[in-house]
């Protein structure tokens, strides 16, 4: 089991239907390749963590690093792990608009 955590500034702003679709199809092929993990996003930015067989997150990777939609790409962690945190979770989604506002 590995975990990946990565940050990207995305090269122009998605729709919220655009964002369904991604999701949608993102959950599916997690669901196929037993990858789990949560996207944190708004309009430009997004932050994720993926879990799963180190082979199938290194493919996972570089298709998102390929992928025209994400700029400033930044591998934060990729670390062996013992146990998935999102388990049971093939596309956990947070937008910037539940969040709390603290300042």
């Amino acid at each position: 089991m590995h975990r990946i955590v990565y940050s990207s500034q995305l090269t122009r702003k998605m729709s919220a239907g655009e964002i369904e679709r991604l999701v949608e199809v993102s959950r599916r092929n997690n669901l196929r390749d037993d990858v789990t993990g949560y996207l944190l996003h708004n309009e430009l930015h997004c932050f994720q963590v993926l879990e799963g067989p180190g082979n199938v997150l290194v493919e996972r990777y570089g298709k998102i690093a390929r992928d025209s939609r994400h700029g400033d790409l930044r591998l934060m962690r990729s670390e062996p792990t013992a146990a998935r945190e999102f388990v049971n979770c093939p596309m956990g989604v947070l937008t910037s608009e539940h969040l709390p506002t603290w300042c």
